[in-house]
């Protein structure tokens, strides 16, 4: 079977479907698209499809299309770079190499990172990194998802001192340049790396750009203790106090990490309806810690889930990050109930679209766009399902996918992306690592 769909009218139809994370699965389900938009998901009994294209998923899950509320995609092409090194001797190594990427080369990486993020039923992201490149990727993908992309500022740092002032002088003309794109799918958000690397005045003015311009800001903050520690002796307030008082900490902030924020912090953000956006893999890949997840949704901060890049995550895969969560969460509290299957997945669909201010992405309802995955319930590790929730959060993985759809377009069949470019960005990454295998003589 071909499965199809796209434009006009179409019924797809599922062993089971998940409208949203905490909600209850529907058994022989069907979901109605119209013009790439829900019109109707329930029992598939009774139904009258008259007009529709009929399209058998077979015996599959169906759960909302994953949201990656932080990525760096590119860095696809960095992928095991500097594995086993503490993140700030980390960051200076990735730093000596991003000095020498041209915009083609983050173009490559870009189309790459887009295609390892669909495979992974990723069908909206949050990235940090390149927009012209990107954005670039996009057109050449023909892939309509809904993104938030990131334009990134660090003063501070000597590669990109010049560069970020530039920027910050250009917000409008990128703001309209993403806003514009593919019929308003995308946003643009403004990136101070984080508070460290961006100078007092370079925070209060993209504060002032975020405010005049509604757009989300996007940093990485107390990811380590060092981070805390130099913003500490900078400003003699801890990392969110200080946001605080440049006017960057309210609903627009998405703060990626939060892993060292204190409970003053941690109620605070709760209070001024910030998101913290949960990396554990890349945390814990890079010994930064554990963040308090639970303490952090118990307190109303709004909690999403992202991959980070590839150079300090591995890879991006929703299901990973999701699986990672509760288990760490449980072994931090000492609690089997600290975490569930449905917050992880919550946190990976609604929680990251509420962080990146995407209000028609995250769930299955009418009203919302057709982006949704279809995973292979024939495996032998996704039965009995004794509760199918806890199966896709915790037994699940990529090659489960069987079929993405974004906005009721195929994006993969049969577990094969259908997106053109992609052994041409696979190429470019190894092209790219022969090139700049000499940077330092530790790159093997």
């Amino acid at each position: 079977m071909r499965a199809k769909g796209g434009a006009g009218r179409t019924a797809f139809l599922a062993k089971f479907m998940l409208p949203e994370a905490r909600g209850s699965w529907i058994k022989d389900a069907a979901l109605l698209v119209e013009d790439g938009t829900i019109t109707y998901v329930g029992p598939r009994e009774g139904l009258d499809m008259r007009g529709f294209d009929i399209v058998d998923l077979g015996n599959v899950a169906v759960i909302p299309g994953f949201v990656n509320a932080h990525a760096h995609a590119a860095m696809s092409l960095l992928r095991g770079y500097g594995d086993g090194l503490p993140l700030h001797a980390w960051l200076e190594r990735i730093w000596r190499i991003e000095a020498k990427m041209d915009q083609e080369v983050i173009y490559h990486g870009s189309l790459l990172g887009v295609a390892e993020q669909i495979r992974s039923g990723i069908t909206s992201f949050v990235d940090f990194y390149n927009v012209e490149p990107m954005l670039r990727a996009l057109r050449y993908l023909d892939l309509h998802v809904r993104a938030v992309l990131t334009l990134a500022f660090m003063d501070r740092v000597e590669y990109m001192a010049e560069e970020s002032w530039r920027r910050l002088r250009s917000i409008g003309e990128y703001t309209s340049m993403v806003r514009e794109w593919d019929g308003g799918r995308l946003d643009l958000a403004l990136g101070p790396h984080a508070p460290y690397s961006c100078s007092p005045e370079m925070l209060r003015d993209l504060a002032e750009a975020s405010a005049k311009l509604k757009l989300r800001v996007h940093t990485h903050l107390s990811e380590t203790e060092e981070d805390v520690a130099k913003v500490r002796e900078e400003s003699g307030m801890t990392p969110a106090a200080y946001l605080e008082t440049l006017g960057l900490l309210n609903e627009r902030l998405i703060a990626a990490h939060g892993v060292h924020l204190t409970d003053d912090e941690i109620s605070l953000m709760g209070k001024r309806g910030a998101s913290v956006v949960h990396c554990p893999r890349s945390n814990s890949r890079l010994g930064t810690g554990v963040a308090r997840i639970r303490e952090m949704m118990d307190a109303g901060v709004n909690v999403a889930l992202g991959t980070d890049g590839p150079a300090s995550s591995d890879s991006l895969d929703a299901f990973e990050e999701m699986r990672l969560m509760v288990y760490l969460q449980r072994a931090r509290l000492g609690s089997p109930s600290a975490i569930g299957a449905s917050d992880a997945l919550h946190a990976m669909t609604l929680g990251s679209a509420r962080a990146a201010g995407l209000d028609d992405v995250g769930a299955l309802r009418p009203g919302l766009r057709a982006d949704f995955v279809a995973l292979d319930l024939g495996s032998i590790h996704m039965r009995p399902a004794w509760d199918l929730t806890t199966n896709v959060v915790m037994s699940a993985g990529r090659a489960d996918v069987r079929y993405v759809y974004v906005e009721g377009r195929p994006a993969v069949e049969e577990g094969r992306v259908l997106l053109r470019g992609v052994e041409e960005a696979i190429a470019s990454a190894d092209e790219f690592r022969d090139l700049f295998r000499d940077v330092e003589n530790t790159v093997h």
